[in-house]
């Protein structure tokens, strides 16, 4: 592209055939006018490099299977662990839906495990979010009902996840929590859980992660 196009963009819309080389565009206070070609995650969805991990549709029993990771190897609600490459595993949502019960005190975070030593389970297989058929990913997903077996040390808090909900669920009502920040890349040898803080009463919960696998250099 010329000097001149990148210094003087083009104020107005235009419409460009195949092959060309059109100028930058800018609107009428000069500023540079960018949009969107697709959705933010449609390059990685598109190239098969995006995977969901969901609970059992009847969800997880918190009292029984999960909890805060008092040993190495509680189940988490949801979790991957990026075994030692060149991937970074890229988490780019996360959804929590409290079915039944009361809730745990402090809710519910994220627990990780900075390399971790020994992890040996295999996880279970995720779906590509283009092709929706499972496995073919490099990261190891656990959805509630494996424990993250090999690992010597418990995880440690990270961060919280949500706001919580006060108290028991009333019938017919739910409490549904979201993180879509996508501020959290796992490098190689990492693990990263959702899991409650404390104690709850026969609190019953479905949960998904999706992320992203990117080359480390990328």
């Amino acid at each position: 592209m010329p000097e001149g196009d990148l210094q003087n963009p083009v104020v107005g819309p235009r419409v460009v055939a195949d092959n060309q080389y059109p100028q930058l565009r800018a609107e009428r206070t000069a500023a540079l006018v960018v949009g969107h070609a697709h959705g933010e995650m449609y390059e990685e969805v598109s190239r098969g490099n995006v995977w969901t991990i969901s609970t059992a549709a009847a969800g997880i029993a918190i009292a029984t299977s999960v909890g805060i990771p008092a040993t190495a190897a509680n189940n988490p609600i949801v979790g991957i662990y990026n075994p030692p490459g060149s991937v970074n595993m890229h988490v780019t949502r996360t959804i929590l839906v409290a079915t039944t019960g009361t809730a745990v005190t402090g809710g519910f975070a994220w627990y990780l495990s900075a390399n971790p030593t020994g992890i040996t389970s295999s996880g279970v297989q995720a779906r590509n979010n283009k092709t929706f058929v499972k496995g073919g990913h490099y990261g190891i997903a656990f959805d509630g009902s494996t424990p993250v077996t090999g690992q010597t040390v418990a995880p440690t808090l990270f961060r919280q996840f949500g706001g919580g909900f006060p108290g028991a669920l009333a019938a017919g009502t739910n409490s549904t929590l979201e993180e879509t920040e996508e501020d959290i890349v796992l490098g190689p040898n990492n693990y990263l859980g959702l899991y409650a803080v404390l104690g709850a009463t026969g609190l019953n919960v479905v949960g998904s992660l999706t992320w992203a696998e990117v080359p480390t250099g990328g």
